[in-house]
């Protein structure tokens, strides 16, 4: 059975020190039609922020949260934990790809938090790094 959010799951602000809200709810024209409500549990927050004090340098969100609709119009499978405000793709910056072996050090860094789920560096053809508390 699907988890059904209840209203009091969404905001419409907030962020940590590290990550806007923007970067936590979406990070992408199309992957939060509702912007600005939307669902980033204390987890997510939390293992952001532990993982980028792990790594020593900062990350960069292409999504967070998405609403639905907006993880069907990105292909995002049907449950995804983005839909559930718990999961996150990174990279390392807009002008740099990185190596396997950069990539490695930030999903070890993400390790050290305990995530729920953690993707290898071929997982996607773009190589962004999918990880979720």
């Amino acid at each position: 059975m699907s988890w059904i959010p209840a209203c009091e799951d969404f905001a419409s602000g907030g962020g940590t020190a590290h990550f806007s809200w923007d970067e936590l709810n979406g990070g992408f024209s199309d992957g939060n039609s509702h912007a600005p409500w939307g669902i980033v549990t204390t987890a997510l927050a939390g293992g952001l922020e532990a993982t980028r004090a792990n790594y020593g340098a900062p990350v960069y969100l292409s999504s967070g949260y998405r609403c639905p609709h907006g993880n069907a119009q990105v292909g995002g499978v049907r449950d995804s934990l983005h839909v559930h405000g718990r999961a996150a793709d990174m990279f390392r910056n807009a002008s740099h790809t990185w190596t396997e072996q950069e990539f490695n050090v930030l999903k070890a860094a993400a390790g050290a938090t305990n995530p729920i789920e953690s993707f290898a560096y071929n997982r996607y053809a773009d190589h962004h790094y999918h990880v979720a508390w």
